[in-house]
């Protein structure tokens, strides 16, 4: 199975700049859940639709190294991500890989601009001000000492996306980041995603079930159906 396809034949140019490359990734558990070669270019933005337990969310993991392949090959940046140890992926995942969760993973103990000062620090960082300032731009100018607890489903996942970004990755992995956003918030969330990613040229893969928010990308993949063709 090929996830997505070529933006460029396999003779491309040598001008075409290739970010991420998976080759033959293979992963399984009950059954293959991911099965497939994929490619994606600098600064390109993708997103993969398709209905809960298709296989997305594996694939991230695994582009992030939380998983580890059964078999096959992730190179990101010019590093072969799944011969690193814990160790060095933990940091290289920090400086090249920004993750908006699902499930958020904020930390309950920090505030809300602690939160994503965190991870300016644990990639060895000192930005600290552009914490504050896309926290302001995403609406949360009141809620930088809140806690997580203090702060309603939206605003969490808005504090996640700010996190995922504030680094200005060279690729940024979001998993459903407006699942629970009003459509205006939705809308915003996307806008500053892509617009951070654009100014960075960084890469963006986004996870989502709603193909009407994100038709605008570059590519719009239908994970189902390439799953599908694999069996």
């Amino acid at each position: 199975m090929i996830i997505g396809y070529q933006l460029t034949p396999l003779g491309r140019p040598e001008t075409a700049l290739s970010l991420l490359e998976l080759n033959h990734l293979r992963k399984s558990f009950d059954h293959p859940v991911v099965n497939g070669s994929f490619m994606l270019e600098v600064g390109e933005h993708v997103a993969l639709t398709g209905p809960s337990g298709c296989g997305k969310s594996t694939l991230l993991h695994l582009i992030s190294g939380i998983l580890r392949p059964d078999s096959g090959t992730i190179k990101l940046a010019g590093t072969e991500i799944t011969t690193l140890r814990e160790g060095e992926l933990d940091l290289f995942r920090a400086k090249n890989i920004g993750y908006v969760f699902q499930t958020f993973h904020l930390l309950e103990s920090l505030t809300t601009l602690e939160n994503v000062e965190s991870v300016i620090t644990f990639a060895g960082a000192n930005h600290y001000p552009k914490a504050r300032k896309i926290l302001e731009d995403m609406g949360l100018k009141d809620k930088l000492s809140s806690f997580p607890h203090q702060l309603s489903v939206g605003q969490k996942q808005r504090v996640a996306v700010a996190r995922a970004v504030v680094n200005e990755p060279p690729l940024v992995l979001a998993d459903e980041p407006t699942a629970n956003l009003d459509p205006p918030r939705a809308e915003g969330v996307l806008k500053l995603l892509r617009d951070t990613c654009r100014r960075a040229n960084a890469s963006l893969i986004v996870v989502s079930h709603d193909t009407r928010s994100v038709q605008d990308f570059d590519r719009v993949i239908d994970f189902r159906e390439h799953f599908q063709e694999a069996e």
